[in-house]
Protein backbone atom coordinates (compact mmCIF):
# COMPACT_ATOMS: atom_id res chain seq x y z
CA UNK A 1 0.00 0.00 0.00
CA UNK A 2 1.49 3.21 -0.76
CA UNK A 3 0.22 6.36 0.58
CA UNK A 4 1.07 10.00 -0.58
CA UNK A 5 -1.39 13.73 -1.02
CA UNK A 6 -3.26 14.08 -4.08
CA UNK A 7 -0.59 15.55 -6.25
CA UNK A 8 -1.02 14.23 -9.73
CA UNK A 9 2.37 13.29 -10.84
CA UNK A 10 1.96 10.38 -8.28
CA UNK A 11 -0.97 8.74 -9.91
CA UNK A 12 0.90 8.87 -13.08
CA UNK A 13 4.10 7.29 -11.84
CA UNK A 14 2.14 4.44 -9.94
CA UNK A 15 0.38 3.44 -13.22
CA UNK A 16 3.69 3.22 -14.93
CA UNK A 17 4.78 1.03 -12.33
CA UNK A 18 1.46 -0.95 -12.70
CA UNK A 19 0.83 -0.41 -9.12
CA UNK A 20 -2.27 1.74 -8.74
CA UNK A 21 -4.93 -0.36 -7.14
CA UNK A 22 -2.39 0.43 -3.96
CA UNK A 23 -2.57 4.04 -4.06
CA UNK A 24 -3.95 5.46 -0.65
CA UNK A 25 -4.73 9.34 -1.05
CA UNK A 26 -7.07 9.50 1.69
CA UNK A 27 -6.38 12.64 4.06
CA UNK A 28 -3.57 13.00 6.56
CA UNK A 29 -2.77 9.50 6.01
CA UNK A 30 0.57 10.36 4.85
CA UNK A 31 1.62 13.24 8.11
CA UNK A 32 2.89 10.02 9.94
CA UNK A 33 5.79 9.55 7.44
CA UNK A 34 6.09 13.40 6.59
CA UNK A 35 7.14 14.50 10.20
CA UNK A 36 9.15 11.28 10.74
CA UNK A 37 12.13 13.63 9.58
CA UNK A 38 11.57 16.02 12.40
CA UNK A 39 13.95 14.75 14.88
CA UNK A 40 16.54 14.66 12.13
CA UNK A 41 15.63 18.40 11.24
CA UNK A 42 15.92 19.19 14.94
CA UNK A 43 19.83 17.88 15.16
CA UNK A 44 20.74 19.49 11.54
CA UNK A 45 19.92 22.89 12.80
CA UNK A 46 21.49 22.93 16.41
CA UNK A 47 24.66 21.72 14.49
CA UNK A 48 24.34 24.56 12.05
CA UNK A 49 24.71 27.40 14.28
CA UNK A 50 28.12 27.03 14.40
CA UNK A 51 29.91 27.93 11.19
CA UNK A 52 33.59 27.36 13.31
CA UNK A 53 34.92 25.79 16.40
CA UNK A 54 35.70 30.01 17.14
CA UNK A 55 32.03 30.68 17.37
CA UNK A 56 31.29 27.27 19.52
CA UNK A 57 33.60 28.46 21.79
CA UNK A 58 32.58 32.29 22.04
CA UNK A 59 29.40 30.87 22.61
CA UNK A 60 31.02 28.13 25.33
CA UNK A 61 32.56 30.89 27.12
CA UNK A 62 29.89 32.89 27.44
CA UNK A 63 26.84 30.77 28.03
CA UNK A 64 29.01 28.17 29.88
CA UNK A 65 28.97 28.93 33.14
CA UNK A 66 24.99 29.53 33.47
Amino acid sequence: KIVTDKLRSYSAALRDLNIEHLHDTTNRLNNRAESSHVPIRRRERKMQRFKSHKSAQIFLSIYGSI
